[in-house]
């Protein structure tokens, strides 16, 4: 088994790529992502359990299997929330 390397998110704190998937909500920003992995209630819960404590207005559809969240820029990278979903088995991908 080969171990495969760790995705850098680091590339979605750009200001240009953050704003491109992103939109203003005063100092705070929003976003929409697909999640892959998501496929049931336990997943749904933990994935509100990981993101609660991160971001503010979270709505999570597991039909959709989607993520919509607003969070500040300048307390939080958008990239560690990216990673965070990622390390717990959630591909998150941005949809503009």
């Amino acid at each position: 088994m080969t171990a495969t390397a760790a995705t850098d998110w680091s590339v979605y704190d750009r200001p240009a790529l953050r704003d491109s998937i992103s939109r203003p909500q005063g100092a705070d920003r929003q976003v929409i992502l697909a999640l892959d992995g998501m496929h049931c209630a336990a997943c749904v819960g933990r994935v509100e359990k990981l993101l609660r404590p991160q971001v503010r207005d979270l709505r999570i559809n597991l039909t959709g299997r989607t993520v919509e969240f607003t969070w500040n820029p300048a307390q939080r990278a958008l990239s560690t929330i990216l990673a965070s979903l990622d390390q717990a088995g959630f591909q998150p991908r941005a949809l503009a």
